[in-house]
């Protein structure tokens, strides 16, 4: 080839370049069609016969569900849900003081295991990780069997 033509290539090459980075932008997420996750939000309902109740309340404008369930339980499972339901990315990874401290354990399917026998309770939060930062908190307390009692933490 002759030093025109390659050249001449380069040119076109150039602004071939120049007319995808103006249509679709610098980013390559822009040719992905990733569906972003718009809302997370803790499922769980309250379950007379396994002695579960469930409560919700707004605390600094967001939503915080609390769970008291009957002292001795040794596991309990957080559901949830993420909309839109064709969300790309519905990973949710769980954070806690008490996973920390070796009190309890949340495995991916959001199963919570208590680790000790004080039966301590333990505040949850479920956080997205597609990017949006979408979090839902959950406090688990723990009542009595029969009176329905709380127990002091």
């Amino acid at each position: 080839m002759t030093k025109k033509a390659i050249v001449a290539i380069e040119f076109v090459a150039i602004l071939l370049a120049i007319v995808i980075i103006s249509v679709f932008g610098l980013n390559p997420e822009t040719w992905r069609n990733d569906v972003p996750v718009n809302s997370l939000v803790i499922t769980n309902q309250s379950n007379a016969a396994q002695g579960i109740t469930i409560t919700r309340q707004t605390v600094n404008g967001r939503e915080v569900v609390y769970a008291k369930i009957q002292r001795g339980t040794k596991e309990f499972q957080i559901t949830w849900e993420i909309l839109p339901e064709n969300a790309t990315n519905k990973r949710i990874s769980f954070t806690s003081a008490e996973i920390n401290a070796n009190i309890i354990s949340v495995n991916d399917t959001g199963l919570v295991s208590f680790l000790t026998t004080s039966n301590q309770g333990a505040s949850i939060t479920l956080s997205t990780t597609d990017g949006t930062n979408r979090r839902a908190e959950i406090v688990i307390t723990f009542t009595t069997g029969g009176s329905g009692g709380d127990i002091e933490l």
